[in-house]
């Protein structure tokens, strides 16, 4: 993972430039459907166009919201983060995320309605792939999972930062080392919200029509129906991942600091190229 907003806000983990994947994503995410649902050559051409659609509205919408929050992040980054900032940074990310599908309800609604019995099988199976894999992973001992997991954490850092210092880094590696396990319970909720969906492909059949609102709460607002042994995973990990947050920004050297911030400057330059305007967040401050 090569940038942090393209995960944060865009939903896309990059490791080329932001500009290449964002202008093909209506092709990735036909592919991506391809691969669930085995598409049929009909429902090729009613997706097409209409992912194109998406991506056209979400690039007038939504970029220049991320162009904001990307502002405000770097202003915020400028001198030592407050608590308050790391959770408008989780805010922040919770709006974007609801706009973003607030995109697809329509569209994916009437597409769920056209899948057939051989297709929800076929999408069962896919599911199940994917949680066999996920369960090898929860078989590995759980030690060995969570170094792997602080390795990752310490190559992103330094992608962000430049070079930690073996003090730098032993002390994410604890700190990282630290975090709650929540793999189980995403597992589980992984196959509670799969099987909800299951569920409602059925029902949309069986009635001949799209269920919009029931595939809008499913999409939209995933943690209403979550179990409560996820949402405590979740809050317990975002509770420790800002005390973290805290303590990486109070011991970045003022090198690192800049680094980071020419980083944020670069992913802002990418997203004005996509939005056609001129306006750059500099190393002054933040253009509004």
């Amino acid at each position: 993972m090569k940038r942090l907003l393209p995960a944060l806000l865009l939903s896309l983990t990059v490791g080329c430039s932001l500009g290449f994947v964002y202008n093909h994503a209506d092709w990735v995410a036909l592919w991506q459907l391809d691969r669930y649902f085995d598409l049929t050559s009909t429902q090729k051409r009613f997706l097409d166009p209409r992912l194109t659609h998406i991506l056209e509205r979400h690039r007038a919408e939504a970029l220049p919201k991320y162009r904001d929050v990307l502002a405000r992040l770097h202003d915020a980054l400028h001198d030592e983060l407050t608590e308050e900032e790391v959770n408008w940074v989780f805010d922040a990310y919770v709006e974007l995320r609801t706009d973003l599908f607030e995109f697809i309800v329509e569209d994916g609604a009437e597409f769920l309605a056209s899948v057939d019995q051989r297709q929800l099988r076929y999408l069962a199976r896919t599911f199940e792939r994917g949680n066999a894999e996920l369960a090898d992973r929860l078989a590995v001992p759980q030690q060995a999972r969570l170094a792997e997991r602080a390795s990752a954490t310490i190559e992103w850092l330094e992608d962000w930062l430049g070079p930690l210092t073996a003090e730098q880094e032993q002390h994410v590696r604890a700190m990282s080392l630290a975090l709650p396990d929540t793999l189980e319970a995403w597992l589980d909720y992984r196959q509670d919200r799969q099987r909800a969906l299951l569920v409602l492909i059925r029902a949309s059949a069986e009635r001949g029509q799209p269920l919009r609102q029931p595939f809008r709460e499913w999409l939209v607002y995933p943690e209403r129906e979550a179990p409560a042994a996820y949402l405590a995973a979740r809050e317990d990990m975002r509770r420790e991942v800002t005390k973290m947050a805290l303590e990486i920004d109070r011991m970045m050297t003022p090198r690192q600091r800049q680094h980071l911030l020419a980083e944020l400057e670069a992913l802002t330059g990418d997203l004005h190229d996509l939005t056609g305007t001129e306006e750059r967040v500099t190393q002054s401050g933040a253009s509004r």
